[in-house]
């Protein structure tokens, strides 16, 4: 669980919940509008032509769950080569 979560008995012996709390949409526009922006050719920090760069998507994706920063463990192989 991340923090601010807490478990709530659904009546199942083995598994319980974690509710659901949807993100400020303002937060996901702002980050929206900044992907929008590294896409943008005229912009300082254009990703057109580059590869894209990970550290920029965990900041990204930080600003809506900031758990994610903290709590993400990077692994040497990509979802397509784990078996």
């Amino acid at each position: 669980m991340a923090a601010g979560e807490t478990a709530e008995d659904v009546g199942l012996n083995s598994l319980n919940a974690i509710r659901y709390h949807p993100v400020n949409g303002k937060l996901i526009t702002e980050m929206l509008e900044e992907v929008e922006a590294l896409l943008r050719p005229t912009h300082p920090d254009a990703v057109i032509g580059k590869a894209l760069n990970k550290s920029t998507f965990k900041k990204l994706i930080a600003k809506i769950e900031p758990e994610f920063a903290r709590s993400h463990v990077e692994r040497e192989k990509n979802l397509d080569e784990r078996a």
